[in-house]
């Protein structure tokens, strides 16, 4: 008898299952992706951005009074850094390609946060 364990290979990610969620479901073999009781294509229809995101936070999709008040909360965080928007600037005048520019810019969303204790 041998202690070797029987290796199989299976390409990509076939079988694999990455983690359980009851936020969405998939099913590859029929083409079906489910997120939050909803199928994907009707989802994406009739769902915007902030719909969705409440949605996933919410388990059902908002009331316009909900939509109202998540969208008001989601404004007052906009604020673009000044650091970040000159970052921005300065890689669009050097015609930096606009990932690289994101990439740039988002590390500086955290300055200012930190304090010295």
């Amino acid at each position: 008898m041998s202690d070797k364990t029987a290796v199989v290979f299976a390409p990509g990610l076939e079988g694999v299952v990455a983690t359980r969620t009851r936020l969405s479901s998939v099913d590859g073999a029929a083409g079906r992706l489910v997120i939050a009781g909803l199928p994907v294509e009707e989802l994406a229809g009739r769902a915007s951005f902030e719909e969705t995101l409440y949605l996933l936070w919410n388990g059902a999709l908002p009331n316009r009074e909900q939509l109202s008040v998540l969208g008001r909360a989601l404004a007052a965080r906009r604020a673009l850094p000044k650091v970040a928007a000159e970052v921005l600037e300065a890689a669009a005048a050097g015609r930096v390609p606009p990932m690289d520019a994101l990439r740039m810019a988002s590390g500086t969303l955290g300055l200012g946060s930190w304090r010295r204790t």
